[in-house]
């Protein structure tokens, strides 16, 4: 069981670090989700480790440590080995400290209103944190959510920019909500997609359910998820957008600048797959992997050659390099491609 422990603290370790491979990324993963005091564990080593790089300093941080590490009764070779594994398991966290300025996740705090907010930024493909309801958020490469640092049941609502799958707890009777501009997505449980851009708002839930609709529209009537208007009483909103109900294995697409509302089947490798780090594709177009490509990289992607948009492509790549991934989709008879300085060059033969 000891050595479980250790080697699960050598996982988060270097997954803060930015150094963890493929093999050990999917026994944390595994980890995390045996259960939820995983969860929580992860949760707080993870929220411990930033609260005290912020408040106090290497050298108090480590007086702590030695503080700790004198309590600890001594009773001759068992005295001695009970003292050095208390001393590693906080010296562990000590370490944890240390490596907090490489894990891909930044911890702001800023004011809005009265309120003080901590924003976390996604700089690595995905990034995963707990909210403090028990909500597990998964953000994926340059995203951000901005949540109050007193988040509750009362007080549960987030801002996005970007794309991030939400775990609801369901402990709340308030639905979450979740802003992206000036409309709004209400979960009261499930798990929920929402990708955000300047253009329009996409929705898809797994399981469960969810509402969407005005910002303007977003106070919640209790016990029930049901929107009234927030405006005063003569004020006749500008959007002419409706409420918008969806449940487990649907999804909708809402354009922002004409209005026009998508409705679909959730497609688990084209809207899920990502928050486990898969590159999926099913039956996708050049253009559309192209632009998967580039966004998932963060590279800048150029096609030589004529498209064609028969051209399909359909496969599953777990966490690979782009170097790998271009292998497998561009090294046939019809494609050839080349990285370098950062682009990618797909010839169409």
């Amino acid at each position: 069981m000891e050595e479980n422990k250790s080697h699960i603290e050598i996982l988060i370790a270097r997954k803060m670090a930015g150094e963890i491979s493929e093999e050990e990324f999917s026994q944390l993963m595994a980890w995390i989700r045996e259960s939820e005091e995983n969860k929580k564990i992860y949760s707080r080593i993870v929220t411990w480790t930033g609260h005290h790089w912020a408040d106090h300093s290497r050298e108090r941080v480590w007086k702590r440590v030695e503080v700790v590490t004198r309590r600890v009764p001594s009773g001759g070779k068992e005295g001695i080995r009970r003292l050095t594994r208390q001393f590693w398991r906080v010296a562990a966290l000590f370490f944890l400290i240390l490596l907090l300025p490489f894990f891909p996740a930044k911890f702001n705090k800023g004011q809005q209103g009265h309120n003080v907010m901590n924003t976390v930024v996604g700089n690595d493909l995905t990034t995963s944190f707990f909210l403090p309801d028990g909500s597990w958020v998964t953000l994926f490469r340059g995203s951000s959510l901005t949540y109050p640092k007193n988040f509750s049941c009362i007080q549960n609502e987030v801002e996005l920019k970007g794309k991030a799958y939400f775990e609801v707890s369901g402990k709340c009777e308030k639905p979450m909500l979740i802003r992206t501009g000036d409309k709004c997505t209400l979960i009261s449980k499930g798990d929920v997609n929402v990708d955000f851009t300047e253009n329009k708002v996409d929705v898809a839930v797994r399981k469960g359910f969810a509402a969407f609709g005005d910002t303007s529209m977003a106070r919640v009537v209790l016990p029930m998820i049901k929107l009234r208007p927030a405006y005063p009483k003569n004020h006749v909103p500008q959007s002419t957008l409706k409420n918008v109900f969806i449940s487990s294995n649907e999804s909708f697409s809402y354009h922002i600048s004409t209005g026009l509302i998508n409705f679909s089947k959730s497609d688990e490798c084209e809207v899920f797959a990502w928050k486990d780090r898969i590159f999926c594709l099913n039956n996708s177009n050049i253009l559309q992997v192209v632009r998967k490509i580039s966004e998932w990289y963060g590279v800048q992607v150029i096609i030589n050659g004529e498209v064609n948009p028969d051209d399909r492509f359909t496969g599953s790549f777990f966490d690979e390099s782009i170097e790998n991934l271009s292998a497998h989709l561009f090294n046939n008879q019809f494609y050839r491609w080349n990285y370098y300085g950062g682009k990618l060059l797909i010839t169409r033969l």
